[in-house]
């Protein structure tokens, strides 16, 4: 039986097995003659029941052809997958590919569309990111901008940190320079939206100098910008992940406080940032989403289902109560994995979700994500308090306890659309019995931490 029976593809996509058999079989030769695959992985999968899937696979050729001459080009580190239910997937092809001889092959009787890196029709900026060419002139203009000063030509190359399908990519570029100079790295970054790629450039601009003037943290330091690609390039900021520290084997609760504190004082202080020029994010967008996933559901787990819909009403009820919020600058996800660690000096990355909105939405991730990483770290004891901690630090530079307290009723609401989110990606597999069922899975983990948030208001 078909999990899905609108996407009857879905099961032999989830299979690596058969994935490496249609890829050597159907899509390789045409396209790369001589190389075959060892093995795929699925890295991400972004997956609307009973709608459409796409899936992003990492490739591994076969050792034998590193020491054999292959004819034509080298098999690229990733393909993209995607089909639909309505069919239109084979539009999406037709519309940007069929006047090409870009790396691309549909196969018809499947309805499945595969991309090679770095074809994927939403993100032109792709392709000026990894053509070395292009690139070198800018880069080495870039590199003379940087701290270290001083133009470096020399070969650059990169690895993609990240990459979000039909949504935005990360590039690092790295030149080696000279013993004298080594060149440091250069963070590039593309998106689907020329107006999210404006946004995100000026909104960094704007943070670096603010943050520069303080002096405790610090932003990276845009540098070039592609307008016709939707590309950037910034400074790389060295440092470690906070999630990273706070999850190790031996953190030292000590110093995962004290990383807490100052997470809290800069968000707090980011809230400063007198820039108004960006739409506005409401708190609602966070439930009707949510809402709007779990509807989707309902035909695979009515019961979990109908649980998740009792919570966000209750979210609205308390909401309604609530009195309007201010409204300020705020970065939209500065979880633990966007601040990172070096020595004293902390750095924020990641303003993609910069809007104009309530400070508590900021505060509400932070919380929330510390949720997660209780999941996920060595010793979760070393994580107990510092919710309060990183609250009372807030709290102490903005002046403003209504603004914690509020974060509390939006933690909760975060809190279930992670867990919806996870559900979203697998919902079968919430039909059966859990296969260890004296360890309760990651999703439900998050809607019993919603509804302690929401006893304890």
């Amino acid at each position: 039986m078909n999990t899905d029976p609108k996407l009857p593809f879905l099961d032999e996509a989830r299979s690596a097995e058969r994935m490496v058999e249609l890829f050597n079989e159907r899509i390789l030769p045409p396209l790369y003659p001589g190389q075959r695959l060892a093995r795929l992985k699925n890295q991400r999968t972004f997956y609307t029941p009973g709608e459409r899937c796409l899936m992003l696979y990492s490739l591994w050729p076969h050792d034998e052809n590193a020491s054999d001459e292959v004819a034509g080009p080298a098999l690229p580190p990733f393909a993209l997958l995607s089909f639909k239910a309505n069919g239109d997937v084979e539009q999406d092809y037709r519309e940007h590919y069929t006047a090409s001889d870009a790396p691309v092959k549909f196969l018809d009787d499947l309805g499945v569309l595969v991309e090679f890196f770095p074809m994927d029709w939403k993100l032109p900026g792709l392709r000026l990111g990894t053509d070395m060419t292009r690139m070198a002139p800018l880069l080495d203009e870039a590199a003379g901008k940087t701290p270290a000063g001083g133009s470096r030509p020399g070969t650059w190359s990169y690895t993609v940190p990240r990459y979000h399908p039909r949504v935005r990519c990360v590039f690092q570029y790295t030149n080696g320079g000279t013993p004298e100079q080594p060149t440091r790295p250069i963070i590039g970054k593309t998106y689907s939206r020329a107006k999210k790629a404006k946004k995100v450039w000026s909104v960094l601009g704007a943070l670096h100098e603010f943050a520069a003037a303080r002096g405790e943290w610090r932003v990276p330091e845009p540098l070039a910008y592609v307008d016709d690609a939707n590309f950037m390039l910034m400074e790389f900021v060295s440092g470690t992940a906070m999630a990273h520290v706070i999850c190790a084997e031996q953190a030292d609760p000590g110093h995962c406080a004290t990383m807490v504190e100052t997470a809290g004082r800069i968000v707090a202080e980011m809230h400063k940032l007198p820039m108004r020029d960006l739409p506005a994010r409401e708190v609602e967008k966070g439930r009707n989403k949510t809402r709007w996933r779990t509807e989707r559901m309902k035909g695979f787990i009515p019961e979990l289902a109908r649980e998740i819909v009792d919570l966000l009403d209750e979210i609205d009820a308390r909401a309604d109560d609530a009195p309007p919020p201010r409204e300020t600058f705020i970065h939209g996800s500065p979880s633990p994995k966007q601040f990172l660690v070096d020595g004293e000096r902390m750095s924020l990355l990641d303003f993609d979700g910069a809007h104009i909105g309530d400070p508590a939405l900021d505060v509400a991730v932070f919380l929330a994500t510390m949720c997660k990483y209780r999941q996920k770290a060595a010793d979760p004891s070393v994580l107990e308090g510092l919710d309060e901690r990183f609250l009372e630090a807030y709290a102490s530079v903005s002046g403003d306890r209504e603004t914690t307290r509020r974060a509390r009723l939006i933690q909760a609401q975060d809190l279930v659309g992670y867990a919806v989110r996870r559900i979203a990606r697998a919902p079968f597999e919430y039909t059966q019995s859990s296969k260890k069922p004296n360890k309760p899975n990651k999703p439900i983990l998050l809607l019993e931490e919603s509804r302690k948030c929401l006893a304890a208001l």
